[in-house]
């Protein structure tokens, strides 16, 4: 075995640039395969996460009725069921999308809150910190919601269109419309520009338990859905969503999956053609081989071997390079890297399969070779 090891390292040394440019291919291959799988479990993980402690509930309606659901929720009896589930224990929050004026806010860690359901109030109770009453300047007070606590809290300076506003107090008031996130006193009114916000058939119920989030949710829908109109019926429109989410995300992994197997299939038939090159150009070399007592079996293994070498260290290093990126690229947008080592162990598997069968047809070749050709 030491010495079919030797023999191996100097076929591939015959030609160093030749099987180096062979194996690269092998690498970009690989790389790109992992980077795609990488980035696109990790997000698809991530996207999903983000939705543990929440769920979406949405109105729907009869195809017979077809009502205005958007209408409908905003009347007083709807109202009243999503107040009542406002008011449930295991509820933290309701985030309804009524007609209203958001902005986006820049947090003191560098990220963006954006949609932030904003209104101008001089007298909004705080729960900790101060009021509007006893401050100046360019103030805020935010909602007491652990979603913001992480990012700010009394003492925090946020952006504003370009200005920097002091947050000097918490409180658990959400406004008239009951999703109010952010208040600013009246005089900021003047320098403040607002987006208007359109009324929506849906809305967002956070859990204070995520564990209970199933029973929570199984809860809310028959709660809300308790004695309701016939033609209307609230149904999650969080589960369809993440269906959806995911859906996306295996079409796009699959997708990208498919143009980077390209490198491997083009590497595959690089193989082929530098180890035929280098059958025909070894001739006389397998021919000694084969007249010292080498089988055909033992050619053939031999270039088998050379094959699978480049395609199997190559194969290896693009791995580590595709996590690498991928690694960066997530740490970049902060989304925790999410990819199992089985799927890296699939791939190999699939790499050097790809290796041994294009190895295979110069190998049969280097095997065919007679010895006799020496006397010619």
């Amino acid at each position: 075995m030491t010495y079919f090891a030797k023999l191996c390292i100097e076929g591939l040394r015959y030609n160093k640039v030749r099987s180096f440019l062979t194996g690269l291919g092998v690498l970009v291959g690989v790389g790109s395969v992992v980077l795609i799988l990488a980035l696109t479990t990790s997000l698809s993980a991530h996207l999903g996460n983000q939705s543990t402690d929440r769920f979406t509930v949405g109105l729907s309606s009869s195809a017979e009725a077809n009502a205005d659901v958007v209408a409908a929720l905003a009347t007083a009896p709807m109202s009243a069921r999503v107040e009542a589930v406002r008011l449930r224990p295991d509820v933290s929050a309701v985030e309804v999308e009524t007609p209203g004026r958001t902005l986006s806010v820049t947090s003191p860690d560098g990220s963006t809150m954006a949609d932030l359901r904003c209104a101008f109030d001089d007298n909004v109770e705080v729960v900790e910190g101060r009021p509007f009453s006893e401050a100046t300047g360019n103030v805020a007070i935010m909602y007491a919601n652990p979603e913001f606590r992480e990012s700010t809290q009394v003492g925090s300076v946020i952006g504003i269109d370009g200005a920097a506003f002091t947050v000097i107090g918490l409180t658990q008031n959400l406004g008239p419309d009951g999703s109010t996130r952010l208040f600013l006193p009246q005089r900021a009114a003047e320098h403040v520009q607002l987006t208007e916000a359109q009324a929506s058939s849906s809305f967002t119920v956070i859990v204070r338990q995520p564990e209970d989030l199933a029973e929570t949710r199984a809860d809310v829908l028959a709660q809300l859905n308790d004695g309701i109109d016939a033609s209307l019926k609230f149904v999650d429109f969080s589960a369809e969503e993440g269906a959806m989410l995911e859906e996306m995300f295996q079409t796009l992994g699959l997708f990208l999956g498919l143009i980077a197997s390209i490198s491997l299939a083009v590497a595959a038939l690089n193989i082929v053609n530098v180890m035929y090159i280098s059958t025909l150009e070894r001739a006389d070399e397998i021919a000694i081989y084969r007249s010292l007592g080498m089988t055909r079996n033992h050619v053939r293994g031999l270039f088998l071997m050379e094959s699978l070498v480049v395609v199997t260290t190559f194969a290896l290093v693009g791995c580590v390079v595709g996590y690498l990126i991928a690694a960066v690229i997530l740490t970049l947008v902060k989304v925790p890297l999410a990819f199992g080592w089985t799927t890296i162990g699939l791939l190999l598997l699939v790499v050097l399969l790809v290796g041994a069968g294009g190895g295979l047809y110069p190998a049969n070749k280097a095997a065919g070779i007679d010895p006799v050709r020496l006397l010619h």
